[in-house]
């Protein structure tokens, strides 16, 4: 084997090396990217499990709360529970007799029922037990 034939070997195989450390390296940066999407998932996943474990117990808190004092002393709770003032759907009744973040909806109701009548009871009721079911409902997705 002449000088020429062996530059041309090593060359060849040099070369051979550089695309496998290339192809290698090129693995390694999907997977890197990968691991990245995967972690940025899990952290909202891991944000999401805590704020539906808070808002469970804090619901569980009104409820006590609610059954000792009724509405007083519940504004702080629904401060807490209510990250968007404009959805309507969480406690309106409850929003309103508080004073807490009330809305149009949760005023109509509290015009039309009167406090500390079962109506008013039931409804308050009501709306603790369908926000605990919807937050349920949203752990089981």
């Amino acid at each position: 084997m002449n000088e020429a034939e062996r530059w041309f070997i090593e060359l060849v195989v040099n070369g051979v090396i550089g695309l496998v450390t290339l192809a290698a390296l090129v693995v390694a940066l999907i997977q890197v990217r990968h691991a990245r999407e995967e972690a940025t998932a899990a952290r909202a996943a891991v944000a999401t499990e805590r704020r539906l474990t808070f808002e469970l117990q804090l619901l569980a808190q009104m409820y006590d709360q609610w059954g000792v004092t009724g509405t007083a002393h519940m504004a702080g709770y629904v401060n807490a529970l209510i990250r968007d003032t404009a959805d309507e759907r969480d406690i309106p009744l409850l929003r309103a007799a508080t004073g807490a973040k009330s809305t149009k909806q949760g005023q109509e109701l509290l015009a039309s029922l009167r406090r500390g009548t079962e109506a008013f009871n039931a409804e308050i009721r009501k709306e603790l037990d369908m926000a605990i079911e919807r937050r349920l409902k949203e752990d089981k997705k």
